[in-house]
């Protein structure tokens, strides 16, 4: 989900400067804002408006890579 200057999406690993590293589980519209639901490793899960947590990406997740076929000998 592109979000302005901001372009996290379910899966990605981010920073935040207090609660430390964890994992985007969920994005969502609230009023004019966005929330990113983050699973903290010590804390659990903290809901944070994007435009206040200062939360910096630190690993983007991946997209699955779809194997090639293949050729059969016939």
């Amino acid at each position: 989900m592109a979000l302005g200057k901001y372009d996290f999406s379910i899966g990605d690993r981010i920073r935040h400067p207090k609660f430390g590293e964890g994992d985007v589980i969920d994005i969502y519209p609230f009023r004019d804002e966005t929330v990113v639901v983050v699973s903290f490793e010590k804390l659990g899960q903290k809901k944070i408006l994007l435009k206040y947590g200062k939360l910096e990406l630190v690993k983007k997740e991946e997209e699955p890579v779809e194997p090639e076929p293949e050729e059969s000998d016939s």
